[in-house]
């Protein structure tokens, strides 16, 4: 049976920010946090198998720090998974008040995202709108010192998606953070699926390009239960099944799962919905490597 290398938990699909390249606006999804007991149903269908080298994240659509229980959710994965090779979040840490980054270092956590695409505040706010600047920087600096004051071995990424707007201020993201020991990720804006804000160019819906690896290696748990396979998938429109009837292997490995892969590599999804509409396999958008 195949396990997936890649878990994400939307525990919220409520957002503090309005970016320009996020398909978050047109989602028609409820802007909602996931129940107590669907959080508990979801990590006890995960907790069951060996999940060593498996990356589990706690959001998806959703700022995780919307979700005003991120912090015990992180501590209660933490402790319900420990064969987990990492777990934690990514945020737009404008909502990471010293109380939040405080409790977050101690929770376990051992990894964690900071998406900032710019090292000004006019290009930054440009992009990321609802943020500022100077608070994001402050929330992130108190963090990183926090972080490294306590020893604890959370590792950093700043994040830069990267597009005509910010590209020039690429070099200035690095000096600016290099100092805290962070990791960088810079990739090229991509489409989220259909977002329409991509670097690349325009995809052609008429032949499948590529096979998409997402089904083989990651499986997303949404706010309300249902499961997929696309971490781009924000409608959730391709449904493989719910935490509340199947655990982690049995959604991984089900027919819907199956017959997904199936479609990839004969190269043959114009009639699945969403892959039909997708920039990364009718087109050139990528998921970049560090």
């Amino acid at each position: 049976m195949m396990r997936p290398e890649v878990i994400y938990i939307e525990t919220t699909t409520q957002c503090n920010a309005d970016c320009v390249m996020c398909p978050h606006r047109k989602m028609h999804r409820p802007r909602q946090t996931m129940s107590k007991d669907l959080f508990v149903k979801v990590v006890d269908g995960i907790s069951k198998y060996d999940l060593s080298g498996v990356q589990v994240f706690l959001h998806k659509e959703g700022e995780p720090l919307c979700d005003k229980d991120i912090v015990e959710r992180v501590s209660a994965a933490r402790k319900r998974l420990p064969s987990a090779r990492e777990i934690g979040i990514s945020t737009n840490a404008m909502l990471m008040a010293e109380p939040i980054s405080d409790a977050l270092v101690e929770s376990g956590m051992n990894v964690i995202f900071f998406s900032v695409d710019g090292a000004s505040r006019e290009t930054y706010e440009s992009i990321r709108r609802n943020c500022t600047y100077e608070i994001v920087e402050h929330n992130i600096r108190y963090f990183l010192e926090k972080r490294n004051m306590s020893g604890k071995g959370i590792r950093v990424v700043m994040q830069m998606l990267l597009s005509d707007q910010n590209r020039h201020e690429q070099v200035a993201f690095v000096d600016k953070w290099k100092k805290y020991g962070v990791e960088f990720f810079f990739k090229e804006m991509h489409c989220y699926l259909d977002g329409g804000m991509s670097s690349f160019e325009k995809p052609d819906f008429t032949r499948q390009n590529s096979c998409c690896q997402d089904p083989f290696r990651v499986l997303v748990y949404h706010v309300d239960g249902r499961a997929g396979l696309c971490c781009w998938d924000y409608d959730c429109e391709y449904v493989v099944g719910s935490a509340a009837e199947s655990d982690m292997m049995q959604l991984f490995n089900g027919a819907q799962s199956q017959y997904m892969r199936e479609k990839q590599l004969a190269l043959d999804c114009r009639d699945v919905i969403p892959c039909s509409r997708c920039a990364r396999i009718f087109g050139k958008d990528r998921i970049s490597d560090f």
